[in-house]
Parts: C-alpha cells; sequence; structure tokens
C-alpha cells in the first residue's frame, strides 16, 4: 500500500485508487476505526511480508470506567 494511501485510508469516504476498482464508498475502514476508537482501542494497517496489508486492531480488556 502505497505511503499516501496508508495515512488517509481511515478517513471517511476517502477510496484508493491503488486497487483499480471504483466499487464502494469509503465508509468501511472508517467506520470500523470510529468503532473501534469508541471502545478505547486502536486500529491501523501494516505492510504483510510478501505483499499485502494487515490490518490490526486492539481492544481493551476491562471496561472503561464511566466517572459517578
Amino acid at each position: 500500500m502505497p505511503d499516501a494511501d496508508r495515512e488517509r485510508i481511515f478517513e471517511r469516504f476517502y477510496r484508493s485508487g491503488s486497487r483499480g476498482s471504483t466499487r464502494g464508498t469509503g465508509l468501511g475502514l472508517s467506520l470500523v476505526a470510529e468503532t473501534v476508537q469508541a471502545h478505547g482501542g486502536s486500529v491501523w494497517v501494516a505492510d504483510r511480508p510478501g505483499g499485502g496489508s494487515r490490518f490490526v486492531m486492539r481492544l481493551p480488556t476491562e471496561p472503561a470506567r464511566v466517572p459517578a
């Protein structure tokens, strides 16, 4: 994945031109990122050895404390 795409891939309505496809709305990864962040987690993309991309997300194992 080009660095320019990696920096923007989680933006709402962003569609990468590297796949050669014009399908999709560009909402999928932004919804994933918003949902994961709303639960106190994080998500990122990394290169896979041999080609391709790997999407990783981490979610907390303990629920967030809400102030009383």
